[in-house]
C-alpha cells in the first residue's frame, strides 16, 4: 500500500452504520479503525491519525480539514453518490483527493420517485386514513362507511378523475444516470417524457430536448434529478411555478433545484 519510507497508513470509517464495511485485513504497519457512528464530540479524536477517511453523511468541514485537526489526511471516501458532507474547497486547498460512489442507489432512488408520484396523484395517504380512521364519537361512522365512496377525494383539481399513467406527460430535469432510470420506468408505465434542456438555453436546445420554459408547460409530472450546484440552487421559483398547469406533480429526488 506505500513504500517503506512513507507513513503507515490509517484507514477510519466513521459511519459504517449506511454501509456494511467488509471485512479484510491490513499488512504490517497499516491499521484500520470502524466505526458504526461517529458523534460530533467524538469525530476530531477518531481522525487525527487518519491517512484515509471513509464517510457518508458525515460533515467533514474546513475546520475537520484544517492540518492541525487531520494532518496525516491523504484521502477522503465518500461512500454515496452526493459530495455535499465535505468541504471540497478546503480539501482541494490540501490537495487531498476526494472520492465518490457514483450513481449509488439509483434504483431505489428513481423506484422512490415513482412511488411519490403515485402516492401524489392517487392521493394514497389521504384514502388511507379516510378508510382506517375511527371517529372519536359512536355516533358518527367512518368516512368510507357512511357515504359508501372516497371518489370525492380522489378528484383532481379541476374535479376530474386522476390522470392515468397513458395521460401523463413527465418532464425529467438532469439527464444523468438517475434521470435516465426514471425516464426508462416512466416509459414502461405509458408515460410521454420529454427531457428539458438547461434553463437558460431557450435558444440552444440540443437534439432529444426540449426547452426548459416548454417542458415546464408541457409537463404533469416533473422530476428534478439534479446535483446540488450553484446552477441549480433556487431553480424553481415563483415565475416557474406560474408556468405550470395547477395539476402538475413536482418530485425532487435530487440534491439541487429546491424550490425557492
Amino acid at each position: 500500500m506505500s513504500k517503506d519510507n512513507e507513513e503507515p497508513h490509517h484507514i477510519v470509517a466513521i459511519e459504517a452504520i449506511h454501509c456494511k464495511i467488509p471485512s479484510f485485513t491490513l499488512p504490517s504497519p497499516h491499521t484500520k479503525a470502524i466505526y458504526n457512528w461517529t458523534t460530533p464530540s467524538e469525530l476530531e479524536s477518531r481522525v487525527k491519525d487518519a491517512t484515509i477517511i471513509i464517510t457518508t453523511t458525515i460533515r467533514l468541514n474546513a475546520e475537520i480539514l484544517n492540518p492541525l485537526k487531520t494532518p496525516k489526511l491523504r484521502l477522503i471516501v465518500i461512500l454515496a453518490s452526493g459530495t455535499d458532507c465535505v468541504d471540497k474547497d478546503a480539501a482541494r486547498d490540501r490537495g487531498i483527493p476526494v472520492c465518490n460512489c457514483p450513481s449509488t442507489n439509483i434504483d431505489s432512488v428513481s423506484e422512490h420517485a415513482i412511488g411519490l408520484y403515485f402516492a401524489v396523484r392517487r392521493k394514497l395517504v389521504d384514502m388511507t386514513n379516510s378508510v382506517r380512521n375511527v371517529p372519536d364519537s359512536l355516533n358518527f361512522d367512518t368516512e368510507w362507511k357512511s357515504s359508501g365512496s372516497l371518489k370525492g377525494k380522489l378528484k383532481s383539481i379541476d374535479g376530474g378523475a386522476p390522470l392515468l399513467c397513458s395521460q401523463e406527460t413527465m418532464g425529467i430535469v438532469g439527464f444523468g444516470n438517475l434521470g435516465r432510470r426514471i425516464r426508462g420506468i416512466a416509459v414502461g408505465l405509458g408515460m410521454n417524457v420529454i427531457i428539458a434542456e438547461r434553463k437558460g438555453e431557450e435558444e440552444r436546445v440540443r437534439e432529444g430536448r426540449v426547452g426548459f420554459e416548454e417542458v415546464l408547460k408541457r409537463s404533469t409530472v416533473l422530476v428534478l434529478c439534479l446535483p446540488r450546484t450553484s446552477e441549480t440552487e433556487k431553480l424553481i421559483s415563483t415565475e416557474e411555478f406560474r408556468m405550470m398547469k395547477a395539476q402538475t406533480v413536482l418530485i425532487n429526488v435530487g440534491r439541487g433545484g429546491d424550490c425557492g
